[in-house]
């Protein structure tokens, strides 16, 4: 629950430090903003625009042929992934 309410401030504009503790007991602490987060998600963005491109060609459907797109899961709130499926 706590990354995920960092990567909600994250992408909320707003630099994130956090600490966390692991499941050995060591502490480990990091900060993150709103840049450094795209480029580490990046490849995984390319790889799911690539997997719709490739859906959307399976079923031989054009961009302007698609009224309305279901996110689902918690990285729907990536403002980029938005973005770029739009």
């Amino acid at each position: 629950m706590l990354a995920e309410k960092a990567k909600i401030r994250i992408c909320s504009g707003a630099s994130q430090f956090s600490e966390f503790t692991n499941l050995t007991g060591k502490n480990w602490e990091f900060s993150l903003n709103p840049e450094e987060l795209k480029t580490l998600i990046s490849p995984i963005l390319e790889r799911t625009l690539n997997s719709v491109k490739l859906a959307m060609a399976d079923a031989k459907l054009k961009p302007d042929e698609i009224d309305e797109i279901v996110l689902v899961g918690g990285s729907t709130r990536v403002p980029w992934i938005k973005q770029n499926l739009s």
